[in-house]
C-alpha cells in the first residue's frame, strides 16, 4: 500500500549499505498438461453471480481512499539502518482514481541522494480479502513492492506490511500512515532493527497542494 511507499529509497540505503540488489526470480519451464481441470471451482448460479457483482464495486474503504487523490508535497526524511546517517529530500506525489475508483494510482517524482527518484504505485481495497492491498515500483529497482493490511478508524492510522526477498534473504516491511487533517498525513516505513524490533528508515510529511 502507498499513500506513498518510496521502497526504492529504502533498497538504496540498504544497497549502500552493503547490500547489492534485489534478489531476482527465474522462471522454470512451463508446467506440463495433465488433461485434468486447474481447479474445482463451481460454476456460479444466479445467487453467486449477484455477490460477485457486489464485491466488484467500490465501497465505503475505497471512498476512505478517494480522500488522498490529488497532488502533494513530500518532505522525505532518510534514517540509514547502518550508520544512523539522516538525509533529508523533497517531492511530489500525484494520485489519481482510476478504474472507477476502485484503485488510486500514485506517481511519485523526487531525488534520492541527489539523483532523480521516480516511482508509480496502486492502493486498493480487497472486498473479498478485507484488506488493503498496496503495490510499489520505482527507478531505483526492477522488483515491487506489495503490501496489504488495515485501517485504525479511530487513530485515523492505515498500517500495512509486506515481504521482499534480498542478498540478505527476506526483508520485512512495515509502512504506517498517519491522517493528520483533509491536507496533511504522515507516512512512515520501517524494518525489524538488530534486536527485531521495528526501526525507523523513512518518514514523509505530506501536505496537499
Amino acid at each position: 500500500m502507498k499513500s506513498s511507499t518510496v521502497y526504492g529509497a529504502v533498497v538504496g540505503l540498504l544497497v549502500g549499505a552493503g547490500a547489492v540488489g534485489l534478489a531476482t526470480t527465474t522462471f522454470g519451464d512451463p508446467p506440463k498438461e495433465t488433461g485434468k481441470p486447474a481447479h474445482d471451482m463451481k460454476m456460479p448460479d444466479d445467487k453467486m453471480r449477484e455477490e460477485m457483482m457486489k464485491l466488484a464495486m467500490p465501497g465505503e474503504h475505497h471512498q476512505e481512499i478517494a480522500k488522498f487523490a490529488g497532488t502533494w508535497h513530500g518532505k522525505v526524511t532518510h534514517h540509514d539502518p547502518m550508520s544512523g546517517k539522516v538525509e533529508n529530500s523533497e517531492g511530489t506525489m500525484v494520485s489519481t482514481l482510476v478504474l472507477g475508483g476502485r484503485w488510486l494510482r500514485q506517481e511519485w517524482k523526487g531525488e534520492f541522494q541527489g539523483q532523480p527518484f521516480d516511482g508509480v504505485g496502486y492502493w486498493g481495497y480487497d472486498n473479498v480479502k478485507k484488506q488493503y492491498k498496496g503495490l510499489w515500483m520505482d527507478t531505483m529497482s526492477t522488483a515491487f513492492m506489495a503490501m496489504d493490511g488495515g485501517f485504525d478508524a479511530a487513530k485515523k492510522v492505515y498500517t500495512c506490511s509486506g515481504e521482499t526477498d534480498s542478498p540478505m534473504g527476506p526483508m520485512t516491511m512495515k509502512e504506517v500512515i498517519t491522517i493528520k487533517d483533509a491536507n496533511h498525513h504522515t507516512f512512515d516505513m520501517f524494518m525489524p532493527g538488530p534486536d527485531g524490533k521495528d526501526m525507523k528508515v523513512m518518514t514523509i510529511e505530506y501536505t496537499k497542494k
